[in-house]
């Protein structure tokens, strides 16, 4: 199936928003521009792909901190991203 540049962008601006700071849904989705709805399925997709999506006792969605999903080959845990944009978009083109 088909997925629009523009949703996978999204996608990636919300991982980065969310292992910068800590945001409630409103919050994400007034900064990617999207429906409070849209956001919700963004972070399901994270947490089934393998990122470690978590909310604090305000209601504000982050990254957990040093955690990867299993795709992820060791050398980008370690900290490099090369790759990473191929890999998650691949996984986002067959979900």
């Amino acid at each position: 199936k088909f997925i629009p540049h523009g949703k996978i962008l999204r996608v990636f601006q919300l991982l980065n928003l969310l292992a910068s700071a800590k945001y409630p849904v409103k919050g994400l989705a007034e900064k990617l521009d999207i429906k409070e709805r849209t956001v919700y399925r963004y972070l399901s997709l994270l947490g089934e792909v393998g990122f470690c999506i978590d909310q604090d006792f305000q209601g504000r969605y982050f990254l957990c901190t040093n955690t990867y999903p299993d795709f992820l080959t060791p050398t980008l845990r370690r900290g490099t991203s090369s790759g990473l944009t191929w890999k998650l978009a691949g996984i986002l083109l067959l979900t």
